[in-house]
């Protein structure tokens, strides 16, 4: 096999007439660049990016009204209607899907839900975020009652609020984010995030709702907000 040294250290090996192939311990020149039109993915397949480097970032955005009914206290669906998206709680315009970049990954779950709330005063609004991974048997984190120290009775989530007014001047951006780490997840792997909004409530304020508000009227004052998910994978 074929190779380019200098001072005794290969720099370039050959096998027979495939492409040649630079060494790992050859250090790039201060504003070395490359050239239009190679493949950079190719290049870098086998590469290995230091812990904590960003790999890719997907975003998915929804334009639209979303309004969905509670009728079970904290009820999120099963496994199989989030996996289907049947279970009308599920934001499915901002379903995100990515295929993994690097092996155990981590990840880090950004949603921006603008007008986000409640059909009455004095109800909840809550959300959680699952996972292909595990066929959306588990949200990714939730708070846990029993070590919070003061409401042990109350319900572990994502995130949450409760609706202060049903005025105009009320309805807010919802923005959460989660770091999912640990993770032993082959590179390559498709995976799709979810949200699901809940209620502890199922009548009065149990409507829930995010990009736009509780009421229907039309008219050029109205606010059509864009709410996103976006998803980082980080170099573990």
């Amino acid at each position: 096999m074929p190779e380019i040294q200098l001072n005794g250290k290969t720099i370039a090996t050959q096998t027979g007439t495939n492409e040649p192939v630079l060494k790992n311990n050859v250090v790039m020149e201060s504003g070395f660049s490359i050239p239009s039109g190679v493949n950079i993915d190719n290049a870098l397949s086998g590469a290995t990016f230091p812990a904590g480097n960003i790999l890719q970032v997907v975003q998915t955005q929804d334009h639209k009204a979303f309004s969905y009914t509670n009728t079970s206290s904290w009820y999120w669906g099963t496994s199989s209607t989030r996996a289907d998206d049947s279970h009308g709680g599920v934001a499915s315009y901002l379903n995100c899907t990515l295929t993994t970049k690097g092996t155990n990954s981590n990840f880090l779950v950004c949603a921006n839900l603008q007008n986000a709330g409640a059909s009455a005063a004095g109800y909840t609004w809550g959300m959680n975020t699952y996972w292909s991974v595990d066929s959306y048997a588990n949200p990714l984190i939730v708070g846990v009652p029993s070590t919070h120290g003061l409401y042990s009775n109350g319900q572990g989530l994502q995130s949450g609020f409760w609706q202060d007014s049903v005025s105009d001047s009320t309805w807010y951006p919802h923005y959460t984010q989660v770091l999912k780490s640990s993770n032993t997840i082959a590179k390559g792997i498709s995976i799709i995030f979810k949200i699901v909004i809940s209620s502890y409530y199922t009548s009065g304020g149990n409507t829930l709702y995010y990009n736009r508000q509780n009421t229907t009227n039309n008219g050029s004052y109205r606010l059509v907000p864009v709410s996103t998910h976006t998803i980082y994978e980080i170099a573990s």
